[in-house]
């Protein structure tokens, strides 16, 4: 199996998991979205400290490269607001307006694929951008509210995928020195402001601890299809993700859905057919 093989598979698996997340954060709805953003980042370190304990050793020189940990400094900063912005929503009844961001997200990877790795930019991407575009312009214009928690997700998450391509370690590696430097502020919120585990319910308790785990794995995955793959690939198959998520916001916990929701989402299913059924030779 090649490379490039490994890459489609594992991005494909981690869009998969992170639809269907939605349900494990909902089963943790009742303890604020920084407490379970601490969490998520604490466990996620300690499971990934383990692993790189016993599998590199000593080979962890990258943790002393100041260029490598200005990188990570700032993909960590874009993943910590995507996965506040994101637990936020999800818990928030705006499952619908999340998967809206995520969306967005593969237009805006396309972006800046082409500001940032001067990848390939032709009219129909362009088209495709206007079209995400008019959406997101026809819900801020019908509700006189823009859709601040789409727009967020999908410009963090760009971001941090733009940040880990130019970082020269990889996946798990990356990760790891992310969460490192996450951990510190992450427990001391633990500290200072979070329940005490011994008090909550076995269920709740058990669902924070395994956060790391349902956290590191689909981003892994992702992490290594962006390192295998061209952004703009990756940003295809993201469509996975939001559509499990839009299922399950509308008809699990049947959340809004207006006509004009469904005129906005039209106009993203446009764009995304339209970037779909380009000729691969412009890819």
């Amino acid at each position: 199996m090649t490379e490039r093989t490994k890459g489609f598979l594992a991005s494909i698996s981690a869009f998969i998991i992170w639809g269907i997340l939605p349900f494990y954060w909902k089963k943790l709805i009742e303890i604020p979205a920084l407490e379970i953003l601490a969490y998520r980042i604490s466990m996620t370190f300690i499971l990934l400290a383990i692993y790189v304990t016993f599998k590199q050793g000593k080979k962890i020189t990258y943790l002393f490269d100041k260029k490598i940990i200005l990188t990570s400094a700032y993909s960590a900063l874009f993943l910590a607001l995507n996965w506040l912005i994101y637990v936020w929503g999800v818990n928030s009844n705006k499952i619908i307006e999340c998967s809206l961001g995520y969306y967005i997200t593969p237009l805006v990877s396309v972006l800046f694929g082409r500001i940032f790795f001067k990848e390939d930019f032709t009219k129909l991407q362009i088209i495709s951008i206007l079209f995400a575009t008019v959406s997101v312009l026809l819900l801020t214009i019908k509700y006189g509210k823009f859709p601040y928690v789409a727009v967020s997700l999908a410009i963090t998450f760009s971001f941090y995928s733009v940040f880990r391509k130019k970082s020269s370690v990889k996946s798990v590696n990356g990760l790891f020195l992310e969460t490192a430097i996450l951990t510190p502020v992450s427990i001391a919120y633990i500290v200072m402001y979070g329940h005490n585990l011994f008090h909550l319910k076995t269920t709740i308790t058990s669902l924070l601890i395994f956060s790391g785990f349902v956290t590191a794995t689909p981003l892994l995955m992702y992490v290594y299809g962006i390192r295998t793959l061209r952004l703009s690939t990756v940003g295809m198959l993201q469509y996975i993700g939001p559509t499990l998520m839009f299922i399950i916001g509308l008809f699990v916990y049947k959340e809004t859905f207006t006509t004009t929701h469904l005129i906005s989402f039209l106009f993203i299913w446009i764009a995304i057919a339209i970037f779909i059924f380009e000729p691969n030779k412009k890819r």
